[in-house]
This record gives structure tokens, C-alpha cells and sequence, in this order.
């Protein structure tokens, strides 16, 4: 799953955003702030294609956004 927000409003939703108990934070409990909002969330599947990456660090961000332009789908 690759996670694209086009909007800066999911700052303001990120600083609202739980810890969980683990101790980290978890962007599919931003993305429901968001929609419990009603904002429009979309999702897109790249047909084809399975790929996973825990972008939490910063080569794996950058190995995942290499990917995303790889494939056409986004200008880096």
C-alpha cells in the first residue's frame, strides 16, 4: 500500500493522531480522523504489481518514491 496525500490538511490530522500502545503512530488511524471529517479518501491499486515497503526510514522512503516514479506513476 502506498499512502499519497495531496493535501496539507493531513498535517493538521497527523498532530491529532493517537500514539498507539506500541508506542508509534499509525497512519490508517489519521486517514480515519480524515474521513470522520468527510474527507474524500481514494485509493488507487497498481495493477500487476505487489510491493511493500516500511518507509520509516529514510532509504526505504526513498527506494519507495524511486519505485513510484519507476513505474510512471508519480514525477519525483
Amino acid at each position: 500500500i502506498l499512502y499519497v496525500f495531496f493535501s496539507p490538511d493531513v498535517f493538521k490530522y497527523v498532530k491529532k493522531t493517537q500514539v498507539s500502545p506500541a508506542g508509534e503512530y499509525w497512519v490508517t488511524d489519521t486517514i480515519k480522523l480524515m474521513v470522520d471529517d468527510g474527507l474524500n479518501i481514494l485509493a488507487y491499486r497498481i495493477p500487476g504489481t505487489v510491493f511493500w515497503r516500511d518507509i520509516g526510514r529514510p532509504e526505504t522512503r526513498i527506494e519507495a518514491e524511486k519505485y513510484v516514479q519507476d513505474i510512471g506513476l508519480a514525477k519525483i
